[in-house]
């Protein structure tokens, strides 16, 4: 026989799994009783009408509705009976559980007898168990000799209030203890509440609150969100969550004292009234964290402040933010919490360096020349006037650009010949994204406008971008100049965006993108002429480095590059490199071996590598150009990754659906990959598999070169 886990003097007298209690459970003496089945209405009573001995009820799985006049966890009617008086209500696995009441009592009322201690628990390791309760009542105004506890390891509790009648008898003991999973509560009325764990939210609580290792969440309309009223039984078993709000305030009667865990404080940016407070009589924040969060897409105005906290403030906690880049203190004189932020001033700060954390969300054009060596700069801003020049040396730091309508930073240089420029080198970190809508094309980083605008890349930058348009073309007066020149480092562009320009500016110069060293990938190229009596077309040119391009609407020509043709999908999305927790990280980019590139117009080679990676004939990587592919120099090397052992004569189409294939005059049809060992005839339709061992051309034909990676054959360059 099974001893009580509660008592090792009690043995079970009885097991059943399963069962009907939706009506009524009377749960007799000596008695224990274990379900997963669905009850759908009636009442739950969990040790009633018994004189001594343990009754509980287990429930491991299944959805419980109780709806009905005084749902209990511990009555006797014998309290003359000797002996161990235990009810326990105890919920684990997937459990769901929603017991409201009709009559006069709502939710669960505990320990309503005399001598019959009642424990409600939420077992350990059961993440999926969720109860919601009208109320919890620890106790009875009758003031009857018996203790009662919450006792939460997991899950998540839903009650409207947790409520200590103040007529409970003295000497005995009630209480809430949380030491894992989530509560949620609109009062805590007169209840002694144990926090050492798991995340706590509530409106109001009536008495002191000690967090030991828990995290204090604010959310509002708690109340009234978890209603049995608003919040019905449909909802709950839907899986629907109560309707309160991200922002609110905890109002404690007495004294908040936090030794260690966690109080979450969420910042809402530009209305710093309805952020979060909680407000206490005294607020003692003696160890563990002040965690203030706000969202990275709002445009901070920099030295914001809001009144987090309101009481007799004392502090030796940290306060930290949620997100890199941003630090805040606090003011134990007036609870407001301030941004470390300096609101730049260009017209008296010539350099952003390490500590600087710096916003700026402006439509005023800056001129000058800076540095930026290290620190964090974001908002939205222009740059260069009709005037004045503008550049900035940034050889260190990130810089983030954030947008919610049109230009995230304009690199304008006004009218009259002017310039703006922006030098990226050594470790700067520079992302512009766009937090309205994916592939924002009119939110996005201009580079160039009035005159020209001029980005440089150079070794170990990362440039990170939704969408960049080089130069203006807007139909009416502004046809600006745009110039990328990487010489290293690496760009990732989900939209690069090309514009045709009139001469107006004053020089007939293009724009242009210039790849000489380093890594870059565009989702999309484009040739953008939204005014068609623009005559000057944009220059793409690929003269060294590695290059991946998904899809390009302008002919290319690789005069030096290394193409690499991948899979990228949305590299893009906003944040692919950044994270929000407390530090800046580069994020894997998920590139895979097999891709596609798509030109609509001619891909032309004449110096540089173009590689074909081949896993099956049908997954290879592919080259479509609309118009036609002219391989008149350089290298192509295809290499076959299969695990399969591959035949000789077989073919791949790795020209796709190109309607033809130019193989120049000194270009020998005859590949290899870079290691020498594979060797591939090409024809106008594909890669035909030749071998790994084969007989050396002529000299005049080939050249055998040795490179730190092997014997590879390649094609001789007149």
């Amino acid at each position: 026989m099974e001893q009580n886990p509660y008592d090792d003097r009690e043995p079970y007298a009885s097991y059943t799994d399963g069962g009907e209690f939706s009506h009524q459970s009377l749960i007799n003496s000596q008695f224990y009783y274990k379900t997963s089945e669905d009850a759908t209405s009636g009442m739950l009573r969990v040790g009633e009408n018994r004189d001594n001995g343990i009754a509980a009820l287990y429930q491991t799985a299944g959805t419980v509705h109780a709806n009905s006049n005084y749902p209990i966890i511990g009555q006797s009617t014998n309290a003359s009976a000797t002996g161990l008086h235990f009810s326990l209500y105890q919920l684990s696995g997937s459990t769901k559980a929603y017991i409201v009441g009709s009559g006069g009592a709502n939710g669960l009322y505990m320990a309503t007898a005399d001598y019959n201690d009642a424990v409600l628990e939420i077992q350990e390791n059961s993440p999926d168990t969720v109860l919601f309760c009208s109320d919890i009542r620890l106790g009875s105004s009758s003031g009857y000799s018996s203790n009662a506890h919450v006792q939460q390891a997991s899950g998540t509790i839903y009650a409207t209030t947790i409520t200590t009648p103040t007529a409970a008898k003295a000497g005995y003991e009630y209480g809430y203890t949380l030491s894992d999973g989530n509560l949620f509560a609109g009062a805590i009325t007169n209840t002694p509440m144990t926090f050492i764990g798991g995340t706590m939210a509530f409106e109001t609580s009536n008495t002191s609150l000690t967090n030991d290792g828990g995290t204090l969440e604010i959310y509002g309309n708690l109340a009234s969100a978890l209603q049995k009223e608003t919040y019905t039984y449909a909802l709950f078993a839907a899986g629907n969550t109560p309707g309160y709000t991200t922002y609110g305030t905890s109002t404690v009667t007495g004294d908040y004292v936090q030794k260690n865990g966690t109080l979450a404080l969420d910042y809402h940016a530009g209305t710093p009234t309805n952020s979060d407070k909680l407000a206490a009589t005294n607020i003692a924040l003696e160890g563990g964290k002040v965690l203030v969060r706000s969202s990275l897409y709002a445009n901070h105005t920099g030295l914001e402040s809001f009144d987090g906290l309101d009481g007799n403030i004392t502090s030796s906690a940290t306060v930290q933010a949620s997100m890199s880049g941003w630090k805040w203190k606090l003011d134990t004189t007036t609870g407001t919490l301030s941004t470390d932020m300096k609101t730049w001033n260009p017209t008296t700060q010539t350099t952003i360096a390490d500590g600087d954390y710096l916003t700026l969300y402006s439509t005023s054009k800056f001129a000058g020349s800076f540095n930026m060596t290290g620190g964090y700069l974001t908002g939205r801003f222009y740059m260069g006037t009709d005037t004045a020049d503008f550049t900035m040396n940034q050889s260190g730091g990130t810089t983030l650009l954030n947008q919610t309508s049109y230009w995230a930073v304009l690199l304008e240089s006004g009218t009259s010949g002017r310039q703006a420029i922006w030098n990226l080198s050594n470790d700067a970190k520079f992302y512009v994204f766009d937090n309205q809508s994916y592939n924002g094309e009119d939110r996005r980083m201009n580079i160039g406008k009035g005159y020209l605008g001029k980005i440089t890349i150079a070794d170990n930058v990362v440039f990170h971008a939704d969408a960049v348009g080089l130069g203006v073309n807007n139909g009416s007066s502004y046809y600006g100049r745009g110039i990328v020149e990487q010489s290293g480092g690496e760009a990732y562009y989900h939209l690069l965006r090309m514009y045709t320009r009139k001469e107006s500016v004053g020089t007939s110069d293009p724009s242009s993108y210039t790849l000489t060293d380093g890594r870059l990938v565009v989702r999309k190229l484009e040739s953008y002429a939204p005014d068609t009596s623009a005559t000057i077309q944009p220059l793409f040119q690929l003269q060294g480095g590695t290059a991946t391009i998904v899809e390009s609407n302008m002919s290319l020509v690789n005069d030096g590059s290394t193409i690499q043709i991948q899979s990228v999908g949305d590299i893009l999305d906003d944040f692919r490199y950044l994270n929000d927790g407390d530090e800046t990280t580069d994020r894997p980019l998920g590139f895979t071996n097999i891709g596609t590139m798509d030109v609509t117009g001619t891909f032309t080679q004449n110096r540089g590598i173009i590689e074909f990676e081949i896993d099956s004939e049908t997954l290879l990587d592919t080259l479509n150009a609309s118009e036609g592919i002219f391989l008149n120099g350089g290298d192509l090397f295809v290499e076959y990754l299969g695990e399969e052992i591959l035949a000789e004569g077989t073919t791949f189409a790795i020209f796709g659906e190109s309607p033809s294939v130019t193989f120049g005059e000194l270009f020998n049809t005859l590949v290899s990959n870079r290691e020498g060992t594979q060797f591939w005839q090409l024809n106008t339709w594909g890669a035909t598999y030749v071998g790994s061992e084969i007989a050396v051309p002529e000299p005049a034909s080939w050249l055998l070169l040795v490179l730190g990676l092997g014997y590879f054959l390649k094609r001789r360059w007149a």
